[in-house]
C-alpha cells in the first residue's frame, strides 16, 4: 500500500488522536475510511445527477444545436 504524508491543524490532528483512542482503530485506518466515504459520496452523486439528467434535453439533436449555436461566435 503506498504511504501518503498529510499534515493536519492542529485542532484536526487532536480530534483524530481521540477518535483513534476512542475507537481503538489506527489514526491511519480511520483516514483511509474516511477518503473511500467521500470517494463513494462524490460517485454516487455524480452517478444520480447523470440519472436525473438523463433525457433532459428534449429539442432535437443536442449536437445540432451546439453547433448552429457556436456558429455565431465565428
Amino acid at each position: 500500500m503506498p504511504r501518503s504524508l498529510v499534515s493536519f491543524d492542529v485542532d484536526d490532528k487532536e480530534w483524530l488522536e481521540k477518535k483513534s483512542a476512542e475507537t481503538g482503530k489506527s489514526m491511519s485506518y480511520i483516514i483511509r475510511t474516511a477518503v473511500k466515504k467521500l470517494r463513494e459520496s462524490e460517485e454516487k452523486s455524480f452517478d444520480s445527477l447523470l440519472t436525473q439528467t438523463s433525457g433532459i434535453w428534449a429539442n432535437g439533436d443536442g449536437l445540432e444545436y451546439q453547433q448552429r449555436f457556436r456558429e455565431e461566435w465565428d
